[in-house]
């Protein structure tokens, strides 16, 4: 048999061997942990904001929208409002997953339903499926965008305005997927200048342009008139108090000294030296303190004052900090290897308690080969790609998506690496684990 063929056939076989395994131990603790609620400080949150509709500049309207209609459906029918919640969300990712394979991978026939089901039963990801929290439905959404992008201008931008009210902090994840789609249009319009063709790409560059800039606005606008900015206990959502939280958080009492006096005649070193304990009493503590006793446009010079002079003093440690967290945030999932065992900072740990509190050993086991299987699958797929490169394509919107994220987890916010906000992260590195189909007459070209 044919060298190329044979690799081929391999990783196709041992992609649907893991598959298997993998749908079956996540069969088995979504068994388990369907009938519970995950213990999410971020569930309970939108509970409330279901019940009272008071937000603040860090969520929406769309995801208490849903929770209320489902609160709903349990009144009436006893059903607890989780159970819809997962039910919806595990169809909106598997139908989205399936769009993706066909459309962006470009698998034809029953095997985009395989990967449909590898990248559904990925355990980290599977977890948020089954969680009362957004990034289920902003999994399904990225993969419904970069489905549409190329495609379905309008449905493009109808899943914009759903990511954009379902999280504001979606907003730069989309615009850096719009913007990578712009350029490509972009380069194809100026290809051929005296075209006819290329006349047509640089009409349709625009229309894109113009559609992006619209729906922008839109879902930025809306979010505006529904937030009411401070109201639920936050910090500030600027630049300087990103920047504070990021550089700031662990040395807020170590670097006390250094403070502005209306920073210190605002909290005590003992009183400093408790708020540093918490990652996020930066922004759910001393932030509010600060802006509600300060007001927020001199409470954000004080962030600014104390950011900028504890990277001074401690340039070196910041920086280090900032390398690993952006290595581990890159590297999820299998920066869990060390993240568990406590060498590096990091809420995994909570994050796998949660996963593991209905199904201690099914959660072991599937977490465990789920990992170790993808780099093997990671490994036959560079097998392939040497032995044909033709059949591998770039999956370049997830990987710019992947990086905006991490950058923005890393970069926004004081608190340790935590993969419920890397999903994209992983969803890259599970999509460079599919064996992607050659078209057929390729795909025999090739093989002889």
């Amino acid at each position: 048999m044919n060298r190329k063929k044979i690799v081929v056939k391999t990783t196709e076989y041992i992609f649907y061997g893991i598959t298997i395994i993998q749908v079956v131990l996540g069969l088995i603790w979504t068994f388990n942990q369907f009938p519970h609620m995950q213990n999410w400080q971020e569930s309970y949150e939108y509970l409330d904001i279901s019940r009272t509709w008071v937000m603040d500049e860090y969520v929406s309207f769309l995801y208490p929208f849903l929770l209320k209609v489902c609160t709903g459906i349990e009144g009436v029918t006893g059903i607890p409002f989780y159970m819809p919640v997962y039910v919806m969300q595990l169809a909106a990712v598997i139908f989205a997953n399936w769009i993706f394979a066909k459309k962006t991978l470009n698998i034809k026939n029953g095997k985009a339903a395989w990967v449909a089901a590898y990248l559904t039963s990925f355990p980290m990801l599977l977890q948020f499926h089954l969680s009362v929290r957004t990034q289920s439905l902003e999994v399904s959404g990225i993969l419904m965008l970069i489905a549409f992008l190329e495609t379905n201008l309008i449905g493009a931008a109808v899943v914009t305005l759903f990511l954009i009210w379902l999280n504001p902090n979606m907003a730069p994840v989309v615009a850096a997927a719009w913007i990578v789609c712009l350029i490509r249009a972009h380069v194809i319009a100026r290809k051929e200048k005296k075209s006819t063709e290329t006349a047509i790409e640089r009409k349709r560059f625009w229309v894109k342009c113009g559609a992006f800039a619209l729906a922008l606005f839109v879902g930025l606008s809306v979010n505006g008139l529904v937030q009411t900015p401070g109201s639920r206990g936050r910090i500030q959502k600027t630049f300087w108090a990103a920047a504070f939280q990021r550089v700031v958080t662990e040395y807020f009492s170590r670097s006390y000294a250094m403070w502005d006096d209306e920073v210190i005649n605002t909290f005590t070193i003992e009183e400093a030296m408790e708020l540093a304990k918490r990652s996020d009493n930066m922004m759910y503590e001393v932030g509010p303190t600060l802006d509600a006793q300060w007001g927020k446009k001199e409470a954000n010079e004080m962030y600014k004052h104390m950011t900028i002079n504890c990277f001074k003093v401690r340039t070196r440690d910041i920086v280090y900090q900032i390398r690993d967290d952006l290595v581990d945030s890159a590297l999820m999932p299998f920066s869990v290897w060390w993240q568990d065992n406590g060498v590096r900072m990091s809420q995994t740990g909570w994050n796998y308690g949660l996963m593991r509190e209905h199904s201690p050993r099914t959660a072991l086991y599937y977490m465990s080969f789920s990992v170790y299987a993808l780099v093997i699958l990671l490994i036959s797929g560079f097998l392939r790609l040497i032995t044909n490169k033709k059949i591998v394509k770039q999956v370049i919107y997830v990987l710019i998506i992947a990086l905006m994220q991490c950058l923005q987890s890393v970069l926004s916010t004081g608190n340790r690496v935590n993969y419920g906000l890397l999903l994209f992260v992983v969803l890259f590195w599970c999509c460079m684990a599919v064996p992607k189909q050659p078209e057929q007459d390729e795909f025999i070209e090739e093989i002889k």
